[in-house]
């Protein structure tokens, strides 16, 4: 197997991995009250809130584009782009 071959294999393996961590966070994310959500920005920060940005945050932020990018580098050039047809 080629270097390009065995990299794109981890970059696929590595946004599998975080595609699971998102899952994790989902469910953690279902679990906190949608009241949680702050209304009041003068209020005294509310722990559930608190956290329940962080995850939504976190998650829009950071890795959903990440988990994106690392689909996108492995798919990179796999095509040859004189024939369309995957390169072997």
């Amino acid at each position: 197997m080629d270097h390009v071959a065995v990299l794109r294999k981890g970059l696929r393996e590595g946004a599998e991995e975080l595609q699971k961590v998102r899952s994790l966070l989902f469910g953690l994310l279902e679990t906190v009250p949608a009241e949680a959500a702050q209304e009041d920005r003068d209020a005294e920060p509310d722990p559930l809130a608190e956290m329940r940005a962080a995850i939504e945050c976190g998650m829009h932020d950071r890795l959903d584009p990440l988990i994106r990018d690392l689909l996108a580098a492995a798919k990179y050039q796999e095509e040859s782009p004189r024939s369309g047809q995957p390169e072997v």
